[in-house]
């Protein structure tokens, strides 16, 4: 379980996929909405993270690890298009992400360097 031996970076979101692509094979909304519950964790579990990245210099940031800097771009950036096409809603989950602090617009800018 989870609690004892936390997901690895993907590992819910590839769980997410499969749990939506069984939702929709066979009409089973308990394993749609056990997708958008994984999504929906993962951000959060990478939120303060992201805050994190975001508050340092550049220098510092540019020390980070390539796995950290795609955690704070692509794989944000994933996890909200899988939550919008399992159903779930990526646009109230931005808004929550922003209050904590997160900004997108620098990941935007990040992403079309």
């Amino acid at each position: 379980p989870e609690a004892a031996s936390p997901y690895a970076i993907q590992v819910p979101q590839k769980m997410a996929q499969i749990y939506a692509r069984i939702g929709i094979a066979t009409g089973n909304k308990e394993a749609s909405a056990r997708a958008i519950e994984l999504l929906e964790n993962e951000l959060m579990r990478y939120a303060q993270n992201v805050k994190y990245y975001q508050s340092l210099n550049p220098w510092q940031y540019a020390t980070l690890p390539k796995t950290d800097r795609f955690i704070e771009t692509y794989y944000m950036v994933y996890l909200l298009q899988d939550l919008g096409d399992v159903g779930g809603e990526p646009e109230k989950m931005v808004d929550r992400l922003t209050d904590m602090g997160i900004n997108f617009d620098r990941i935007v800018s990040i992403l079309q360097q």
